[in-house]
């Protein structure tokens, strides 16, 4: 008798395919496999972004120790102050050179003022987070040229507590926090921040409602702050709740909704949780949504003489 391949006689009756009821055993397992593998997958990128995220608050950081070794204090929030006249720029477009954009800082110089078209519409990659990706243009009625570049690193200016703070009665904009490290008088110093450089909160992330890089601030004829927030409200406060009276958002604030000023735009990120704030000693930290607004509002003055650690 001839034999086949395995060993087994021709015409024996063993089959040599699966069934279909095999096929899809096999299929569900496979699927139950990614289904427990994506979420970890996904857990493991998130990681990567938060870390990269970390990594750009950490340049920033150091950009604004040198700033200070360069000029004796750190940069105010915005000015319309230049070496080749009036201009309206963001601190972020002060510390350029400090973060390996000195082409950048050089033409900005030579442009007619912050938005030029050129410069605006592009923006140092370490002035974004990895995890947001979805305000990447300002399209709101402030941009002058198109639409121009947003960033997800804000100044904080401060809570605003006991009278420091710009602005008349009841600004359009609200008030705008001097009490913080980077604000718009921008003359704080190292020595003046009593409350320790260590648990003062300095630059974090934001997501919402976000405004082109360049441009530093504006009297009409209050101030409007497009680079810099006080901490006035929760992190990542819910929409529904509070919201920018004038949000670019489609379908802009619910109708339920309390209005938010535009200098109290509240910080947040896309990591779970929290989000990320460089101190000023250049440390930076993840700070849990969940913080006690008394806290946090502590974290963000430099002289309060608040007793607040960095949770």
């Amino acid at each position: 008798m001839r034999c086949n391949k395995t060993g087994f006689p021709n015409g024996s009756g063993r089959r040599l395919a699966f069934t279909l009821v095999e096929l899809l055993v096999v299929i569900t397992i496979i699927g139950i496999l990614i289904a427990l593998l994506l979420p970890a997958v996904q857990s493991a990128r998130e990681a990567a972004r938060r870390m990269q995220c970390g990594n750009n608050l950490k340049q920033i950081g150091l950009a604004l120790h040198y700033y200070h070794d360069s000029h004796k204090c750190f940069p105010p929030v915005g000015t319309t102050i230049w070496d080749t006249g009036k201009m309206e720029i963001s601190w972020l477009c002060m510390i350029l050179p400090y973060v390996e954009q000195i082409a950048a800082y050089d033409e900005m110089k030579k442009a007619p003022d912050a938005h030029h078209a050129t410069l605006s519409n592009q923006v140092a990659p370490v002035f974004l987070c990895p995890s947001d990706g979805q305000n990447e243009f300002d399209y709101s009625t402030l941009s002058t040229v198109g639409p121009e570049r947003t960033v997800n690193y804000n100044a904080v200016m401060g809570p605003g507590r006991d009278g420091r703070y710009l602005g008349s009665d009841s600004p359009p904009c609200g008030y705008a926090a001097t009490d913080g490290v980077i604000h718009m008088y921008g003359n704080a110093r190292i020595g003046h921040i009593r409350d320790g450089t260590s648990n003062t909160l300095m630059v974090g992330e934001r997501i919402t409602d976000l405004r082109l890089w360049s441009k530093g601030w504006q009297f009409k004829p209050d101030p409007a702050v497009y680079q810099g927030k006080n901490i006035v409200w929760p992190m990542n406060t819910d929409p529904s709740v509070l919201c920018y009276r004038y949000s670019t958002k489609p379908g802009g604030c619910p109708d339920e909704s309390q209005p938010m000023a535009f200098n109290d735009i509240d910080f947040g990120s896309r990591h779970p949780g929290g989000a990320q704030f460089v101190c000023a000693d250049g440390s930076v930290h993840f700070v849990g949504e969940t913080i006690e607004l008394t806290t946090y509002q502590d974290l963000a003055t430099i002289d309060g003489g608040e007793i607040a650690q960095m949770p």
